[in-house]
C-alpha cells in the first residue's frame, strides 16, 4: 500500500514539474487526431476530397485551421519558440499559388493525353464546393508540416524524450496491427481457405484504409523498437521479430516487405560485429542459426512447389510491379504542361481529375510525381528543400547522439524509397 502511494506521488508530482510539456503534447496530438479524422473517410470515394457534405466539412475544417493555429501561438508563447520565418514564407507561397491555380482552373476542363499508348479525351467536372476543399485541405497540411517540423525541432532533444517517442511509435504500430487483423478477420479467413489458389486477393486495411500505409506504419514501428534499443540498451528490439514474421504471411507492401528484410539483417551484422570481442561464442550460435534459417528457407524455395508458388503469387505478386506504374506516371506528365509544368494542377484537383481520367486510383504511387502533378517544380522543389533540410538536421545530430543519427539517417532513407512507389 506504501509503495502504491510512493508511485502515486511520483507520478503527480512529474505532471506537476512537467505539466507545460503534457499539455503541449495533448495539443500537438489533438492537431494530428482532428485532421485525421476529418479525412478518415476521403479514401472511400475516388472523386471527392472527403465523405462528408460540405456544410459539415467546412465548419470542421475551420475548428482544425484555429486549433492549429492556436498551437502554434502556444509554443510561441509558453515555450518562447519563434516562428520560423523561412519555413512560413516557403509554405505560405505555395499556399497562394496553389490557390490561385485552383480558382483560375475552370470548372470543366477537358484533357487530351496519351493513356496506355491510347490517345483519349475526358472532361473534368469540378463545383465551386470541391474547390473551396481542395484549398482548406491544403491548408490544413501545410499547417500540419509547420507544426510537425517546429514540435520535433524544439522539443524531441533528450534521450529520454526520444525514448517516449519511440514507445508511442510502438503503441501506434500494435493497435494498427491488431485493428486490422480484427476487421479483416473473414477476409483472412476465406484467405487460408483457398491459399492454394488465391493469387492475393484478398485486401487488407487498415485504419486509413490503405494497405501500404499499414505496411510503412509496421516498419516506422519496427525502426522506433531498433531506435529504443540503441538509446536505452534493453533488447525491447527484438520486438522487430513479431512485425516481420506477420507481414511476411499476410504481406501489406512488397517494398516495406523487402526493406524490412534487408535492413533487419544489416542491423543485426551490425550489432554481430560491434558486440563481437568477448561474445564470440553468443555471436558464432547467432549468426549460424541466422544463415542456416535463410539457406532452408532458400533450399525449401527451390525444392518444394507449394512454397515456391506461395512466395512468388502471394508474396512477390506480380499483379502491381513496377512496371505497372510506369502508365500512372506517364500520365502525369500528360497532364502536366505548360504552365502546370511550374505550378502544378492544384493540391486535391490533380487527384480527383487524375482518379477520373485513370478511372482507378487517385494518385500516381509515387510522392515524387505526386508533387509534381499537384505543385509543379515549384512544389518538388520545396519537397527537395525539406529533405535537405531533414538531412542537414540528422548530420548535426551525428555529434551529440551516434546511434540515433544513425537510425535516423536509416528510417528517412527507407521513407524515401518507400515513397517511389507510393504517394
Amino acid at each position: 500500500m506504501i509503495l502504491e502511494e510512493q508511485h502515486i506521488n511520483t507520478a503527480i508530482n512529474y505532471i506537476k514539474a512537467n505539466k507545460k510539456d503534457i499539455l503541449s503534447i495533448c495539443f500537438f496530438l489533438l492537431c494530428y487526431i482532428t485532421s485525421i479524422l476529418l479525412f478518415l473517410g476521403g479514401v472511400q470515394d475516388q472523386t471527392k476530397p472527403t465523405d462528408l457534405s460540405f456544410p459539415v466539412f467546412l465548419p470542421l475544417t475551420i475548428i482544425d485551421a484555429l486549433l492549429f493555429t492556436g498551437f502554434i501561438f502556444f509554443e510561441y508563447k509558453v515555450f518562447k519558440i519563434k516562428f520560423n520565418i523561412p519555413l512560413i514564407i516557403v509554405l505560405s507561397s505555395l499556399f497562394f499559388i496553389n490557390l490561385l491555380v485552383i480558382i483560375f482552373i475552370p470548372l470543366e476542363k477537358t484533357f487530351e493525353y496519351v493513356y496506355h499508348d491510347n490517345p483519349m479525351s475526358t472532361l473534368v467536372t469540378i463545383t465551386n464546393e470541391y474547390k473551396v476543399m481542395y484549398i482548406l485541405c491544403f491548408l490544413l497540411l501545410l499547417l500540419n508540416i509547420y507544426i510537425s517540423f517546429i514540435y520535433l525541432l524544439n522539443h524531441i532533444h533528450f534521450k529520454k524524450q526520444f525514448m517516449w517517442l519511440c514507445i508511442a511509435g510502438i503503441a501506434i504500430g500494435f493497435f494498427m496491427l491488431i485493428y486490422s487483423y480484427i476487421k479483416e478477420w473473414e477476409t483472412y479467413k476465406l484467405f487460408i481457405e483457398n491459399m492454394s489458389t488465391t493469387v492475393r486477393t484478398y485486401n487488407p486495411r487498415s485504419l486509413t484504409n490503405n494497405q501500404n500505409s499499414f505496411a510503412a506504419i509496421l516498419l516506422g514501428a519496427a525502426f522506433c523498437s531498433y531506435g529504443l534499443y540503441a538509446i536505452t540498451n534493453k533488447h525491447i528490439c527484438w520486438i522487430i521479430g513479431l512485425f516481420f514474421c506477420i507481414n511476411t504471411f499476410f504481406p501489406m507492401s512488397r517494398i516495406c516487405l523487402t526493406l524490412s528484410i534487408i535492413l533487419s539483417l544489416m542491423i543485426f551484422a551490425y550489432k554481430m560485429f560491434v558486440t563481437y570481442k568477448g561474445n564470440e561464442k553468443r555471436n558464432n550460435i547467432a549468426i549460424i542459426s541466422v544463415v542456416g534459417t535463410i539457406l532452408t528457407l532458400l533450399i525449401l524455395y527451390l525444392s518444394v512447389n507449394v512454397i515456391r508458388n506461395y512466395i512468388d503469387n502471394v508474396i512477390f505478386t506480380k499483379n502491381s510491379s513496377l512496371s505497372s506504374r510506369l502508365p500512372l506516371i506517364e500520365l502525369t506528365l500528360n497532364m502536366t504542361e505548360g504552365v502546370h509544368s511550374i505550378f502544378g494542377n492544384g493540391h486535391g484537383y490533380f487527384n480527383t481529375a487524375f482518379s477520373i481520367m485513370n478511372g482507378s486510383v487517385k494518385m500516381p504511387h509515387n510522392l515524387y510525381v505526386q508533387t509534381y502533378g499537384s505543385l509543379g517544380i515549384v512544389g518538388l522543389g520545396a519537397l527537395i528543400a525539406l529533405i535537405i533540410y531533414a538531412v542537414y538536421r540528422i548530420v548535426r545530430l551525428y555529434k551529440e547522439n551516434k546511434e540515433a543519427s544513425l537510425i535516423s539517417l536509416i528510417g528517412l532513407v527507407t521513407v524515401l524509397i518507400y515513397y517511389i512507389v507510393e504517394g
